[in-house]
């Protein structure tokens, strides 16, 4: 994966274009936005309009060219397949863009569930990524990165091949949650913990009890 200036700009002028949208409607917006809600769908943190407007957009971009230039320089980036490339393109412009918007509809009286729209595209993410990580090969900055996956490839391949199946299963769960009130809590934090723990475990026992 080499680092394509030009696609990096474009994104990066795609996360910042919400600020627009903030400069436009600034005199409908409070000056004490909410940018956090609980998964109740009430707000529990609050910035300034002005962060909110510029801050957020500013420090999604500043996250975008790391995230890019890390993987760019990742020693194993030959093994990143061009749609992993992509998505390590697209994913934070996606996510800023849809975040950006649910702050600016909820703070301009536009009132829905913000929780199942973020926990919806949450687990749309998880499955794309489980829908990827078989087909994912060894390297230093995507996938499950642990000692003995990285030093073994037979290791990682059983590893990641064990992982999607479960990662795109915890997605259509936690997306099937979504759905119901109050289902969400129940759900989501134990299919985290199972596309963590699950894993790893397995990994490690491939490399203490097949030699991996």
């Amino acid at each position: 994966m080499k680092l394509n200036k030009k696609l990096l700009l474009l994104t990066v002028l795609i996360i910042l274009l919400p600020a627009l949208l903030g400069v436009l409607k600034w005199n409908d917006l409070p000056e004490a936005m909410a940018t956090h809600f609980d998964i109740h769908d009430q707000p529990d943190g609050y910035s300034s309009k002005a962060f909110a407007v510029f801050g957020l957009p500013i420090f999604l971009a500043a996250s975008q060219v790391f995230t890019v230039i890390i993987v760019s320089a990742d020693p194993k980036k030959q093994n990143l397949s061009p749609r992993i490339g992509a998505m390590i393109y697209w994913i934070i412009p996606l996510i800023g863009t849809l975040t950006n918007g649910l702050v600016y509809a909820q703070n301009l009286g536009f009132h829905f569930s913000v929780g199942k729209v973020i926990f919806s595209g949450v687990a749309v993410l998880f499955i794309v990524i489980g829908n990827y990580l078989p087909k994912c090969r060894q390297n230093y900055t995507v996938g499950i990165r642990l000692p003995w996956t990285l030093n073994n490839e037979e290791n990682w391949n059983l590893t990641h091949r064990m992982a999607g199946p479960l990662w795109i299963f915890c997605g259509f769960a936690i997306l099937f949650a979504g759905i119901f009130e109050g289902l969400m809590e129940l759900v989501l934090f134990p299919a985290l913990g199972v596309m963590i723990i699950v894993p790893s475990v397995y990994s490690y026992w491939l490399h203490r009890n097949k030699g991996l």
